[in-house]
């Protein structure tokens, strides 16, 4: 993620599959040009529909969001940066 962070000038909607795939491939053990052709054929798009459609269910507008339960009990939700203290703060250990 860091890489995208660095770069994001670079990147614009005509170029990210093509930079994704180079970086990929000489940064990862990824195979970039797998990754860049199932993202052009939208192979995974179902799959991240039932995420989105869960998102909403739930009324989730941000991520991270962290669902907390103790004793399979529903204690809180939070969105953004979760520390260790919350947590433990919110589910009362």
């Amino acid at each position: 993620m860091a890489h995208y962070f660095d770069e994001q000038d670079a990147f614009d909607t005509g170029n990210v599959l093509a930079r994704t795939e180079t970086f990929l491939s000489a940064e990862t053990d990824v195979d970039g040009a797998a990754v860049a052709t199932d993202a052009e054929a939208r192979a995974y798009d179902d799959a991240v529909g039932v995420d989105v459609d869960a998102a909403e269910a739930a009324d989730v507008s941000g991520t991270p969001t962290v669902f907390l339960f103790r004793d399979g009990e529903y204690r809180t939700r939070v969105t953004g940066s979760v520390s260790f203290e919350l947590v433990k703060q919110s589910l009362g250990l």
